[in-house]
């Protein structure tokens, strides 16, 4: 059917047993001649002519999020989870936290938290003290790292600027979640919304058992050149008119990508660059693969250590707060973005996000010496803050 390219691992059998190859040197020719995963996935989203610079405004439908869907029921209940990982880990002493938003977007979840934890109203009777230390002396900083969400906030955000009472503690800024120093401040309250699935993302697959491999991603066009050795590994690849990534960068550049096509291609990790080390890094995680939620594609969050180095140089206590959408029903989300989706994928104007292991996310922060307070599900934190 139309929709056959959209059921995960069934799917993509085809093309991972058309496309992977297990000799090295050919392998070590398509490194050669491909892109990383995580470096083409980053620069689909992040380039100046990638998808999140160029087509998206949260605002029409391209990208439908839960903060703006479920407004402002969904940023109150953040705005009040936040408040009591405050209380549970700053008591006895209301000292006023900064808050920090990473990944806003455009700020939906980022203005009802703010304004509702600034209301006049806000207060609990029993932590009075903290309330007031929120309420009145908190201090917000929203960021996100595109030029474009810059003009987004400013324009979401505009009557929480021009509030009075906000008027020297409320902030936008461009910045990268990855690499990042602020103050050192006392106190932080860390939050974001589907944030890591955005964040470099290797993902590593089971084929055949227990051979694992990554993904390489090749370009060619809808025209030939003559490229001896690019032409005879396209043959040997069944991939005509293979072009090099310093070309296809060239082209993204100057935003003419629309004659590229792309396909992800299979190799053994241990000819991935850099890739086993990354998969030695989560051991303890790494076994997911063959969960039920996952079905054999497990995805390698492989910066995760920039950002938590960067909130640990920033806030000397704190709360860190994700909220992100995991793996499940096989990783069929997953797959269709590792393989599928890649028939008609269009440089810049289709998501490249995967959805993320929670267990790995907790792994990484441990070494930050972060503890988990709480892993929960959407469902059971709406049931948790339904009076609101």
């Amino acid at each position: 059917t139309s929709r056959d390219h959209l059921n995960g691992r069934k799917s993509a059998e085809k093309t991972l047993q058309k496309y992977r190859v297990d000799d090295g040197d050919i392998a070590r020719q398509i490194v050669a001649n491909s892109f990383g995963f995580s470096e083409f996935q980053q620069a689909s989203l992040f380039h100046r002519n990638g998808l999140f610079e160029t087509q998206i405004d949260f605002q029409h439908g391209a990208m439908p999020l839960l903060p703006k869907l479920m407004a402002p029921l969904f940023g109150k209940s953040v705005g009040e989870m936040a408040f009591a990982s405050y209380v549970s880990s700053a008591h006895p002493i209301p000292v006023a936290p900064v808050f920090l938003g990473l990944g806003a977007g455009r700020g939906f979840m980022d203005r009802d938290i703010i304004t509702h934890l600034t209301d006049e109203k806000f207060d609990c009777p029993e932590y009075s003290a903290f309330a007031r230390a929120i309420r009145d002396e908190s201090k917000f900083i929203v960021t996100d790292r595109t030029q474009k969400s810059q003009t987004l906030l400013a324009e979401e955000l505009s009557p929480l600027l021009r509030d009075a009472k906000l008027e020297k503690r409320l902030s936008i800024e461009q910045l990268n979640a990855l690499d990042f120093k602020l103050g050192p401040h006392n106190f932080g309250i860390v939050y974001s919304n589907e944030l890591i699935d955005a964040l470099p993302t290797e993902p590593v697959l089971k084929i055949d058992g227990d051979l694992i491999y990554g993904v390489r991603i090749m370009a060619c066009r809808d025209f030939s050149e003559s490229n001896e050795d690019l032409e005879n590994l396209g043959t040997r690849l069944g991939i005509p008119n293979l072009v090099p990534p310093e070309y296809v960068r060239s082209l993204m550049g100057k935003n003419e990508c629309d004659r590229i096509s792309f396909q992800p291609v299979f190799i053994p990790i241990n000819y991935c660059p850099g890739l086993m080390e990354k998969v030695n890094d989560v051991p303890e995680t790494f076994q997911n693969i063959d969960s039920p939620n996952f079905g054999g594609v497990y995805p390698i969050h492989t910066e995760l250590d920039g950002m938590f180095s960067s909130i640990r140089n920033s806030f000397r206590h704190g709360v860190v707060m994700i909220i992100d959408y995991a793996s499940f029903g096989g990783g069929q989300h997953n797959w269709n973005k590792t393989v599928n989706e890649f028939q008609t994928y269009r440089f810049g104007r289709d998501d490249l996000d995967f959805q993320i292991d929670s267990e790995q996310i907790v792994s990484r922060a441990k070494n930050y010496g972060m503890e988990p307070l709480e892993v929960m599900t959407l469902q059971e934190h709406l049931t948790r803050f339904l009076p609101l």
